[in-house]
């Protein structure tokens, strides 16, 4: 009997921070696009989602996150690649946003208005909200969600 061998899409384990300031949440965007997603990165192996993603505050704005505590994770499936995204609420020093890396640009956005915000992945949207609303954690699995 000829099997086909099994194929992976590749993998990716990430951090993703939400911090909030007042009534607005940080979002972050490469330079040149028009979406946006939560602050972070990858997950080195020595590392919990929480280092991970103190340290992704160091390297992109200069900063450090302090506060970090888990409020969720969302499985997404997109052009070929699995990644499992680790989410956070933190806090940042006052008046923090300076991109220290040239291809990234933080802003603050009100929380309010999130729907009117292209966040990626799309359903994240809701689930940070709810959660803004109600304080519980969250699961979300997301199957062939897209970047357009």
């Amino acid at each position: 009997m000829n099997k086909r061998p099994h194929r992976t899409a590749p993998q990716e384990m990430v951090t993703r921070g939400v911090f909030l300031s007042g009534n607005e949440i940080l979002l972050v965007q490469l330079k040149g696009e028009r979406w946006y997603f939560l602050p972070g990165g990858g997950i080195k192996k020595e590392e919990t989602g929480a280092q991970a993603l103190r340290r992704e505050m160091r390297e992109e704005l200069g900063v450090r996150a302090t506060s970090v505590r888990a409020i969720g994770a969302v499985e997404n499936r997109f052009a070929e690649r699995y990644e499992v995204n680790l989410l956070y609420a933190g806090r940042l020093p006052k008046g923090a946003g300076t991109s220290q890396e040239n291809h990234l640009v933080f802003s603050w956005h009100p929380i309010a208005s999130l729907q009117k915000v292209r966040l990626f992945p799309k359903p994240l949207t809701g689930a940070i909200l709810k959660w803004h609303r109600d304080h519980y954690p969250f699961v979300l699995t997301i199957n062939h969600g897209t970047y357009s």
